[in-house]
């Protein structure tokens, strides 16, 4: 360095004369020497050798330090010692990173304006050494996104119009049973097995009964009221579904069953005998719906989805559901069921 050139000046008198140069003074004495070649960096760069050159005169000065501790933690300890007043400002270290003042700066009209300083050193902030803030409107901005969990629901349009086609088909099927009922002895109705009609009716009121409570989320505020609409959404549709498919598979099987006897004093099959393949399927279900509320209950359960950023707001759609501890359990009982009477009813049918 220019401020010690000579090589009879002792260590610390030369870090000391460089110390002691004022921020003017040094960039003097680097456009002086620095010929075209110009880096920003160029202070930070002279304030990094001179805490080297410190820590080592202060190693070198220290008769207990051995040439190992070179290269051991004791150097980084040295280095985070080290503080004195560069041409950058103070030079100080805290965990290995350098701590000083940060300028805060804004936009106003055009152009920066200092606004105030940042110490990390004493970690305050000072906004009485520049020009006062200037807030757009007056009105501060906020220091972070306002989250906002907004509840999300069935489209209104989209449920009406299921409500207004379950409601239809419930319509009908009250009047199919109620033409079921009245013509039973009719012929051809009586041919038909009216008992078991009027089972899949039934089921098919309960299958769209349960359309209707799937769309419809009552009492979010109340646990106890959605764990019985959860409740009562579940029995419909097993018990609607068990209903209309085990008739139908009933009346299926007996007709499979008179065409593939091959003897001939055939014997009928009662109406009674498929009504009790009906009532074990039914009885099933009800022992695994009736076990699934007294174990695990239904209970209210929330899914946060991915949030919608607008501005300064953040809005975090949300959705109430039905759920339990062993719901994949449960879920795999009803399926597995439910899939054997399909299995049936299909190979029943195509046979």
């Amino acid at each position: 360095m220019a401020v010690c050139h000579d090589k009879v000046t002792p260590v610390d008198r030369c870090i000391a004369r460089a110390l002691a140069t004022t921020p003017s003074e040094y960039l003097e004495l680097y456009n002086a020497a620095r010929g075209d070649d110009f880096s920003k960096y160029h202070g930070y760069a002279y304030d990094g050798v001179w805490v080297i050159a410190k820590a080592l005169d202060r190693l070198l000065d220290d008769a207990t330090v051995s040439p190992e501790d070179f290269r051991g933690p004791l150097v980084g300890k040295v280095l985070n010692e080290t503080a004195f007043l560069g041409v950058t400002g103070r030079v100080q270290f805290l965990n290995g990173d350098r701590v000083g003042s940060t300028t805060i700066l804004q936009m106003q009209y055009g152009s920066m304006v200092k606004v105030g300083e940042y110490h990390a050193l004493t970690d305050t902030l000072d906004l009485s050494v520049g020009e006062p803030i200037v807030w757009i409107d007056g009105h501060h901005p906020a220091d972070r996104s306002i989250k906002l969990e907004e509840l999300r629901r069935v489209s209104v349009p989209v449920y009406v119009g299921f409500v207004v086609m379950s409601a239809l088909g419930i319509t009908m099927a009250v009047f199919f049973l109620a033409l079921n009922i009245r013509f039973r002895r009719h012929r051809y109705i009586k041919m038909s097995s009216p008992n078991m009609n009027n089972l899949i009716i039934v089921g098919s009121i309960l299958c769209y009964l349960s359309v209707i409570l799937l769309g419809a989320e009552p009492g979010q505020d109340n646990r106890r009221l959605f764990s019985y609409w959860c409740t009562a959404r579940s029995w419909t549709l097993a018990l609607g579904f068990t209903l209309a498919f085990g008739a139908m598979f009933g009346k299926t099987w007996r007709v499979h069953a008179i065409f593939t006897n091959i003897k001939l004093n055939k014997k009928v099959i009662k109406d009674y005998k498929l009504m009790l393949i009906v009532l074990v399927l039914v009885l099933v279900d009800a022992s695994i719906l009736v076990t699934w509320q007294i174990v695990d209950p239904f209970d209210v359960a929330v899914k946060r989805m991915s949030p919608e950023v607008y501005a300064d707001l953040e809005i975090i759609p949300k959705i109430n559901y039905c759920s339990s501890r062993y719901m994949e359990l449960w879920l795999g009982a009803i399926y597995a069921t439910k899939g054997l009477l399909l299995v049936s009813f299909i190979e029943t049918y195509r046979k």
